[in-house]
């Protein structure tokens, strides 16, 4: 199990960061295909079993395909979950990794365990919402406006290339263009490194944590993921609230 999970993982790379709708489509479609299979095989078996199987006392043993799990829609309602908890709760989980998520027998999701529950309050959303914004545009200059100057991240020589891919390493994704060849453990000691940290908000120590477990969920399951995309919805929704409110 080791040896395959380095396999998928070492195999992750920029060209096959996964599209998650597309991706629970696709096994939607095969799931349905099996199940059309699973009836079309058995449906004889199972009129015969009604009548003359039920009079003669022999009738055929009906089997059904286990499904495939739609890993895709799993992660995509996790992150949505706690993308709506972040920015429109301002309470949220900061510790969902996969041994606090549950599969129910109903294929509902059961989250335990929220013994690191972390608020974050209105202001500190909106600065989170402008990042993660910034962030599914790639605009460097607005990532580090936001990241230095609102989320008042510091570090000793400010080194605005360090800035821009610690946010990006935190806050959104861990691909090959952030982190090179390293891995996220050494990519973070290399970050230290070259520009030590002086100040952390910590507003954001528990969001970026969420960010990297769900990454991490995902590239578990042999899935590349990028967090602000995905969360993007619920930081213009923020943004969205926030102004209705102010302006009237």
């Amino acid at each position: 199990l080791e040896s395959e999970f380095r396999r998928k993982f070492e195999s992750l790379n920029d060209d096959n960061l996964v599209n998650l709708d597309a991706e629970s489509r696709r096994i939607g479609r095969i799931t349905q295909i099996i199940q059309v299979f699973d009836i079309v095989y058995n449906l004889p078996k199972l009129i015969y079993n009604y009548t003359l199987g039920s009079v003669l006392g022999f009738p055929f043993c009906v089997q059904w395909t286990e499904l495939p799990l739609n890993i895709a829609d799993i992660i995509q309602t996790l992150l949505q979950v706690h993308a709506h908890e972040i920015f429109l709760d301002g309470v949220f989980n900061g510790d969902p990794h996969p041994g606090n998520v549950l599969l129910l027998p109903d294929s509902k999701l059961g989250l335990i365990d929220y013994g690191q529950v972390k608020r974050i309050n209105e202001e500190a959303r909106l600065k989170y919402a402008k990042l993660i914004l910034a962030l599914c545009h790639d605009d460097k200059k607005e990532i580090l406006r936001v990241w230095k100057k609102e989320m008042e991240q510091k570090s000793k020589h400010d080194d605005p290339d360090i800035g821009y891919l610690l946010a990006c390493f935190w806050h959104d994704r861990n691909t090959k263009d952030v982190v090179g060849p390293l891995n996220m453990h050494q990519f973070v000691e290399m970050m230290e490194a070259k520009d030590p940290v002086e100040v952390v908000n910590e507003d954001y120590v528990m969001a970026a944590r969420v960010s990297i477990l769900m990454r991490g969920f995902g590239n578990m399951l042999g899935l590349q993921l990028r967090v602000a995309p995905l969360w993007k919805p619920y930081a213009e929704e923020a943004i969205h609230r926030y102004e209705a409110r102010t302006t009237h």
